[in-house]
């Protein structure tokens, strides 16, 4: 939704900045209010022990920092170095969180699993090989920023589920998006101002947008109460990739080439290897 929300944005040729600060108004509003609904009648700081609120918050601090800057990174690499390979890069940023978790806590995939990820990495690069636009090298040095940024996002939202109790998971995401929220409104009013054809279009896909950003984040969260970080964070970046390539054929009316489907089928097949 994320994805399909911004190519909405790109088509009514919205105000970029208004759209993602609408975007994380309405992500913090939700959050807040579910978390003032699952924490009423309950002492927060009881509940997380001697000073694990702060080191929630911290946590907090951080994701939101990365969310912001990896989003802005997203919007700078497409705009010079093309959707194909900007996309590749920061879908495949769920890498460094499998060998953070590995390293750290031990979380190895399985043989299956790993073919699984090796499969949905071919799968991401034939994508970008079937979405190339053909524009001039851009600003290779943003893909390692962008690659890292993600990286980093996928990795916090684990160090959550690993760390920290499920029931607070409302209020760890109100930090975070009050967080992105305050560096949208900064970002705001130091960018120049964009045309935009309508306002009430740039609240309607910003309420969109961030609302699915903050179910799509709680729910990320909330799989890792059940399952390992490498069976969670290839599925998200294998389901990214397997319903915006729809969207974009069935709704967008994108031409579709060879490399197109081959990456769709290998998307399938590397999702039934990392869940079998």
């Amino acid at each position: 939704m994320l994805s399909i929300g911004f190519k909405l944005v790109s088509i009514y040729h919205a105000d970029m900045r208004r759209v993602i600060f609408i975007n994380y108004i309405a992500a913090t509003a939700l959050t807040m209010a579910v978390a003032l609904l699952s924490l009423k009648d309950k002492n927060i700081f009881e509940g997380f022990g001697d000073g694990g609120f702060w080191k929630m918050a911290c946590l907090a601090v951080a994701l939101g920092l990365s969310m912001i800057q990896n989003l802005w990174c997203t919007e700078v690499s497409t705009d010079k170095n093309g959707l194909g390979s900007t996309t590749f890069f920061s879908r495949a940023g769920f890498l460094i969180c499998i060998i953070l978790s590995a390293v750290l806590w031990q979380d190895f995939p399985g043989i299956l699993q790993a073919a699984g990820i090796l499969v949905l990495l071919v799968s991401m690069a034939e994508m970008m090989r079937g979405t190339q636009d053909g524009s001039v090298a851009g600003d290779r040095k943003l893909f390692p920023v962008l690659f890292i940024g993600s990286g980093l996002v996928f990795f916090f939202n684990a160090v959550y589920g690993k760390y920290f109790p499920a029931e607070f998971k409302p209020l760890f995401l109100s930090i975070v998006f009050m967080v992105t929220l305050i560096s949208s409104i900064v970002l705001l009013f130091r960018g120049g101002k964009e045309q935009s054809g309508s306002l009430a279009a740039d609240i309607l896909l910003g309420s969109v947008i961030g609302i699915s950003n903050a179910i799509g984040t709680f729910f990320q969260l909330k799989s890792l109460d059940f399952l390992s970080v490498a069976i969670v964070m290839p599925v998200s970046a294998a389901g990214n990739l397997l319903i915006v390539a729809l969207a974009g054929r069935f709704c967008f009316k994108e031409k579709g080439n060879r490399h197109t489907v081959i990456a769709l089928v290998l998307a399938v097949i590397s999702l039934i290897l990392i869940n079998i």
